[in-house]
């Protein structure tokens, strides 16, 4: 009873939090499970594994996942019961993007696809690289609000799974813009 009223409000609240900061899904995507939105970096220069940098003020999309379509319970065939069954509806809106940033001519101002995360094992099959998250009020808000989630979002059977795991940190995730769409630059056949 408390999941579900919980799962109500979250629901609300990432519809206006969507509107206000013109968080959008990515176009074509079937079933809008992934999200996103272009904003600046603010955080430290990052050197990436490329040798280029994503310095503060560099143009990024930032990734997010729809509470809006978990909270349906399944994303097209696959009931929501644990990240893994995810994975491939994720990769389908990640070859999305790429289509997205080439038809829009992005890839030239975007220098980075990115987000943050407390699943880091799970962003880093992506080809993701983790960066930890600083300690700061911000963060650790964000990290609370991200626990909460999946607490509220989990299944039964994933609830007791997530028992016996330590707590995950907050965690930013980048991959460069080239890189990206040497990766998911082509509609997978």
């Amino acid at each position: 009873m408390l999941k579900k009223l919980v799962r109500t409000g979250v629901v609300q609240w990432e519809k206006f939090i969507c509107k206000v900061k013109k968080i959008q899904p990515i176009s074509g995507s079937r079933y809008g499970l992934l999200c996103i939105r272009t904003i600046k970096h603010k955080g430290k220069t990052i050197k990436f594994t490329d040798n280029h940098f994503l310095n503060k003020g560099d143009f990024i999309i930032e990734l997010h996942l729809s509470n809006v379509v978990l909270v349906k319970g399944s994303v097209g065939d696959a009931t929501v019961a644990s990240d893994m069954q995810l994975f491939p509806y994720i990769r389908s809106d990640l070859f999305l993007l790429g289509k997205y940033l080439h038809s829009q001519g992005l890839h030239a101002k975007i220098k980075a696809i990115g987000g943050v995360t407390i699943h880091g094992p799970g962003i880093r099959r992506f080809g993701f690289i983790l960066y930890p998250g600083q300690k700061s009020l911000s963060n650790t808000l964000v990290s609370i609000w991200m626990k909460i989630l999946r607490w509220a979002f989990s299944r039964p059977k994933e609830a007791v799974r997530l028992k016996s795991h330590h707590p995950r940190h907050l965690e930013h995730f980048y991959m460069p813009t080239s890189q990206f769409l040497d990766k998911y630059g082509v509609l997978d056949p």
